[in-house]
């Protein structure tokens, strides 16, 4: 089976993409950077894609979005300290404000050791 994968590198992609290749599966990557052997660059905040490249794949894995922000500040202030950091960074607050996409996603965690992480961004692209 040809899958392709956005959002391989991060977090789910890391740990899905090899237990798809251990069933045989054939992955390739969309990548936002010059791209590799087994990698189909896109950069959706500008609508650039090789449409053509797209042809031939048995499934389309969308998994792309923002790394994960965290801190140990105290709860009142870990989220607005998260949201802060993301949009201090140009390249984040690109990919979380830019106009490609529909849907955004905060979902937040508080471990037993008292860190908090935040996903800042579960992105579904607009059509």
């Amino acid at each position: 089976m040809k899958i392709l994968v956005a959002g391989a590198s991060g977090l789910v992609g890391s740990a899905l993409i090899p237990a798809l290749e251990s069933e045989g599966a054939e992955i390739t990557h969309l990548a936002r950077s010059s791209p590799r052997a087994n990698e189909i660059e896109w950069h959706p905040n500008r609508g650039q894609i090789d449409a053509a490249r797209l042809e031939g794949f048995d499934a389309i894995i969308n998994l792309a979005g923002e790394n994960i922000g965290w801190n140990t500040y105290p709860d009142d202030v870990a989220t607005a300290e998260i949201h802060q950091m993301f949009m201090n960074s140009p390249s984040h607050r690109e990919n979380i404000l830019g106009p490609a996409w529909d849907v955004i996603g905060i979902g937040a965690y508080k471990g037993a050791d008292g860190k908090k992480m935040a996903m800042a961004a579960i992105r579904a692209c607009a059509p």
